[in-house]
């Protein structure tokens, strides 16, 4: 009996041996798998003037180093339509038009793919300059980098201004259309719209919260991708045709929100492979 208890015992032990060596070749894998930590090339920016200069930094190389680019618009919105005085005799049923009325305006959309080496100087804002930001802290309201697993997140939010120009607060990052931009932008508008209502022109544009996203791979410094968010109150005064010929002219605003993404491959096609090195 004794023998037949010491035989169990000795077989649990073997067993548990055998089970605490396959534990321990296991954790000794996943030690060995562990993915070292990323050591970011530059420290993260701690305030608004540290995350601006990074930003100016890298958003001015990539027109010297001319990656490839994949250029989309990633938002198109009319929204916040106010037809007559604020504070005052509104046209309610331009107002709740809007929403059926916007899906005719914003129907176009735009992909561009820009490969490696291509110049960039006329497809990457600003177009025309060899150079891709000069803002300053004058001119933005804030300017935040985060860290988010092997990337960097960095958000820029511009101060307000009013009809904008190229020379202006916006002008220093952004493409601003020019005046036959707009008048180009307006026609198609009105042609959209021509069973509705005319539109007498463009008399304001209020840039507001318009930002610039980041992402950046933090071992290299590279840019992922760079968004550009507009923000644009429009004032102008419409007269309806139509059905809505009794309406007459009235003043009217909305809101114009753009956004423009673009993504960046550094890979070099031509550089030689670590295969063909060896």
């Amino acid at each position: 009996m004794k023998k037949k208890i010491y035989s169990v015992c000795a077989l649990l032990i073997a067993l548990a041996m055998v089970f605490s060596f396959a534990a321990c070749d296991s954790l000794k894998a996943e030690e060995e798998t562990t993915e070292p930590p990323i050591i970011s090339k530059t420290p993260m920016p701690t305030n608004d003037e540290a995350a601006l200069n990074y930003f100016n930094g890298l958003i001015n190389a990539v027109k010297a180093a001319k990656p490839g680019t994949l250029y989309e618009q990633t938002n198109k919105d009319v929204s916040d339509a106010v037809c007559g005085e604020e504070d005052g005799e509104r046209n309610e049923l331009i107002e709740n038009a809007f929403p059926f009325l916007k899906k005719y305006i914003l129907q176009s959309a735009e992909s561009v793919e820009t490969k490696y080496g291509e110049d960039l100087t006329e497809k990457f804002p600003i177009a025309g300059q060899t150079w891709s930001s000069k803002l300053t802290a004058a001119d933005i309201k804030s300017a935040a980098c985060v860290e988010n697993e092997d990337n960097y997140e960095l958000t820029i939010i511009l101060n307000d201004e009013i009809n904008p120009t190229q020379a202006g607060v916006h002008g220093k990052a952004f493409n601003i259309p020019t005046d036959a931009d707009r008048q180009a932008i307006l026609k198609e508008f009105q042609d959209k719209m021509k069973d509705y209502i005319t539109i007498s022109g463009i008399e304001s544009l209020t840039y507001t919260e318009c930002q610039i996203f980041c992402v950046i791979e933090r071992e290299t410094d590279k840019l992922i991708s760079v968004e550009y968010s507009r923000n644009v109150k429009v004032g102008t005064t419409i007269t309806g045709v139509g059905t809505l010929e009794n309406m007459g002219p009235a003043p009217c605003s909305f809101t114009y929100k753009y956004a423009e993404k673009y993504s960046f491959d550094w890979t070099d096609p031509n550089a030689p492979t670590t295969e063909a090195a060896e």
